[in-house]
């Protein structure tokens, strides 16, 4: 096997500090609607958001807004929809919903820039699908997590985060052989998350978290900064042993 040398996770403001990312990160594509939202808010949101790939039926769409909509919370769900479908996706939500939750809720059919939305001091909380890029971008920014996995390793990831790192709670299906959670389920686990007592351990793990990625990425005794320093060490090496 060849020699593998670890570098990362490698994002962009990880040095920054105490969330400051919103202030220095620029949005390439300009202004967003998501960022414009979560600064006029007055409490603290649930930002939704389940990838790139994931796309729920109607009746996991109607389920999650239904639990949301009990649970109280103020949200942010980011709904990945493909080009030139946002109506269609939109009729995949039960009849009224963003009527009745406009003044607590975002629902955004499009493409969103997750690491600003993260960095951003009214977010609370992240629910999501358990990608391993969500949950390094959800730790460098030390937003504690509600894991809802669906498929790939994106299980394990949610084991992970729950019982060993313990900074997130899951969400569970009904059952073993169940595609959908349930409404009920969806209010049960964010009033869960919600609770001061329960949020505050999460989120005072996932800040010793954010302080070890910085050290990791950034510290002069860093892994990932020795291991590039190595690297380029290496290749210096191989250079001159061909010239």
């Amino acid at each position: 096997m060849p020699r593998v040398l670890t570098i990362g996770p490698l994002l962009k403001g990880i040095g920054e500090g105490d969330r400051a990312l919103q202030e220095n990160l620029q949005v390439e594509q300009g202004d967003n609607e998501c960022l414009k939202w979560l600064s006029k808010q007055s409490t603290e949101v649930l930002y939704v958001c389940f990838g790139t790939i994931t796309m729920h039926g109607k009746e996991q769409m109607c389920e999650l807004a239904l639990g949301l909509e009990a649970s109280g919370v103020h949200f942010l769900w980011v709904v990945r929809t493909p080009e030139g479908e946002k109506s269609v996706v939109a009729t995949l939500l039960p009849k009224g919903f963003l009527e009745r939750t406009k003044e607590r809720g975002l629902v955004y059919f499009s493409w969103a820039p997750q690491l600003q939305i993260l960095a951003h001091p009214m977010v609370k909380g992240f629910l999501t699908h358990c990608g391993w890029n969500s949950i390094m971008e959800s730790i460098a920014m030390g937003v504690p997590m509600i894991g809802w996995p669906n498929d790939s390793e994106q299980m394990m990831n949610c084991q992970l985060c729950v019982d060993l790192l313990k900074i997130a709670v899951a969400a569970k299906k009904s059952g073993e052989f169940e595609e959908v959670v349930g409404r009920m389920e969806v209010e049960r686990v964010v009033r869960l998350f919600t609770k001061d007592q329960i949020c505050g351990v999460l989120k005072t793990k996932v800040e010793e978290l954010r302080v070890l990625m910085k050290g990791v990425q950034l510290g002069p005794q860093g892994s990932s900064r020795k291991n590039l320093d190595l690297f380029v060490n290496l290749l210096n090496s191989m250079t001159l042993n061909n010239s």
